[in-house]
């Protein structure tokens, strides 16, 4: 049996520097390892893959299987574009799928369905046409792309926004962040956050893909993306809204940003299910997948599945560029042997495996005290200390892949309890009050929310319905929505859950990521404590053992 390697270079031949890293291996049925970068370097959106490389080729060489082929994408070149890969072991083949056939294959063959519509919308992916001595972004690109999933393989149908002067949902998301002073891309989340602030009649009725889709107001605006914030005043001047300058990073967030924000996922929202909806009919298909960065909006994500009903939609947990790894190293697979039909589905917990050795030799030189015992055990004190105000870190089994901390690298806390969700967000996190933390939730309390749309994943944020307010605490948030996480039955998470609720009546838990503030999420047991050393958590479960501060009255609070 053979392993295929997917990856992304650290640069495009275009020169853009490519972001969020990772390395995927799989075998014939399988994701056998998917890590970041920037998990084993320590360095947010390390772009390299030293540590990466050295792990799949040491985990190929323990499981004492050679790797077959690989594949790699990139962003910003022309399709299917050769590009001298690093050595690997083995390997006798290299191919190199587009930027969103990877994004369609990982999100179709992550899903549940055996025929889909797939949507790929990101701010831009591969050029259409070979590339030349011309600026990237001013040749027809991949920025909106539909898909047919079929038989374990997707298939173009058509593209959207792909003239250069188009403006696709991720190039606006990404121009608007830049105006409302978060000059990153990867700081989309806070504007989709900003916007449940904000009243979107302020700045129009008219939405921005209204007229046809294209983003440029009936050709009125064209596409630069050098300039985003140019392209922000001019939108809101072609819409007639209020005079408003772009934000500086240090100003407060007015009412006035809240708006705009909100205009803008107010757009987002209507076109993506109209278009959505409109290619069902077309292609007389009813389930549909989304990836691409845009997929990560789960607000826009949650209203689409509650108009299409919760199992007709999946979205894929590593939708974002870091996913490509796995869509690459499927494609590598599929076409050495063809595909694989019984391979559907994601499993995210798919990160490094840490030994009890390296327990032990992260905690040899500490002053803690631990106390140990079974999973049962270790999850019944958790939720004690959870029902008492702790703060509670968790650093178990293999990490999980993708952006969403989902339970093995988790920082846990009672939402109705606001000094500590306050100290969460001040302390643990660094995170502005305006930005949500998510529940976590079990079986048992989705049956009472009746339909409304839940994933293991956190990939919907859905409005929850009238009189759950009490129950989710700080875990909801101002516009009544939550990015709720449903646990499996049975798992550590379940068993926390269960007994917390026994102790306290109540079935939520905010579940957010153990990590600092500009740091990528914990990866080793070293990082764990290192972390733990640094942030006010106040006990941190380790594999099956729970490490507590010695000095822990001095901490809380």
């Amino acid at each position: 049996m053979g392993l295929w390697l997917g990856y992304c270079p650290p640069s495009a031949n275009s020169g853009l520097r490519l972001r969020d890293n990772g390395i995927c291996l799989v075998d014939e049925d399988q994701v056998v390892l998917a890590v970041s970068e920037e998990r084993l370097s320590r360095r947010k959106h390390d772009n390299r893959l030293d540590h990466a490389f050295s792990l799949a080729l040491a985990t190929a060489r323990s499981r004492g299987q050679a790797i077959s082929g690989a594949a790699f994408s990139t962003c910003s070149d022309s399709p299917w574009t050769p590009k001298t890969p690093p050595r690997l072991e083995g390997a006798s083949r290299v191919a190199v799928p587009s930027h969103h056939y990877s994004h369609a294959l990982s999100a179709f063959l992550g899903s549940p369905f055996r025929e889909s519509l797939v949507l790929v919308a990101d701010a831009g992916g591969n050029t259409l046409f070979p590339f030349d001595s011309r600026i990237w972004w001013s040749l027809p690109r991949e920025q909106t792309s539909l898909w047919y999933g079929v038989a374990g393989n997707v298939h173009l149908l058509e593209r959207r926004h792909f003239d250069p002067f188009h403006i696709g949902y991720g190039e606006w998301y990404r121009a608007i962040t830049y105006f409302l002073g978060w000059h990153s891309h990867t700081l989309s989340g806070n504007t989709m956050a900003l916007s449940a602030y904000g009243n979107a009649a302020e700045i129009s009725n008219y939405g921005i893909w209204d007229e046809d889709f294209s983003g440029t107001l009936g050709g009125r605006i064209h596409n630069d993306p050098r300039r985003p914030i140019e392209m922000t005043l001019l939108l809101l001047n072609t819409l007639g809204a209020p005079r408003i300058r772009p934000r500086q990073l240090d100003e407060p967030l007015t009412q006035a940003y809240a708006n705009v924000a909100a205009y803008l996922q107010m757009s987002l929202e209507n076109s993506l299910i109209a278009m959505v909806e409109k290619h069902l009919k077309v292609y007389r298909l009813s389930q549909v997948c989304l990836s691409g960065g845009v997929a990560q909006n789960c607000v826009a994500g949650a209203k689409l599945a509650s108009r299409l009903g919760r199992e007709n939609v999946f979205i894929s947990a590593y939708s974002g560029d870091v996913g490509q790894c796995v869509g690459n190293a499927l494609y590598a697979r599929l076409r050495d042997i063809g595909p694989n039909e019984a391979s559907h589905g994601e499993d995210v917990f798919v990160g490094p495996i840490h030994n009890d050795r390296e327990v032990d030799l992260a905690l040899a030189d500490l002053d803690l005290s631990l106390t140990s015992g079974s999973e049962e055990e270790i999850a019944a004190e958790v939720a004690q200390r959870l029902a008492a105000g702790y703060v509670v870190g968790v650093c178990r089994g293999r990490s999980e892949f993708g952006p969403r901390a989902l339970g093995n690298r988790s920082v846990l806390c009672d939402p109705c309890q606001p000094d500590v969700v306050a100290r969460v967000k001040r302390a643990v996190k660094e995170r502005d009050d305006f930005m949500p933390l998510a529940p976590v939730i079990d079986q048992a309390l989705t049956h009472e929310l009746g339909e409304t749309p839940a994933s293991p994943t956190m990939t919907f944020a859905p409005q929850l319905p009238e009189g759950f307010r009490e129950e989710f605490g700080k875990a909801m948030h101002i516009d009544d929505t939550a990015r709720l996480q449903l646990v499996a039955p049975g798992s550590f998470f379940a068993q926390v859950l269960a007994t917390f609720m026994r102790i306290t009546g109540r079935r939520v838990l905010i579940n957010t990521s153990f990590n600092r503030r500009g740091e990528p999420i914990v990866e080793s047991p070293a990082d764990a404590l290192r972390t733990l050393n640094e942030l006010a958590i106040d006990c941190l479960v380790l594999q099956d053992r729970l490490v507590l501060r010695t000095m822990l009255p001095q901490h809380r609070g």
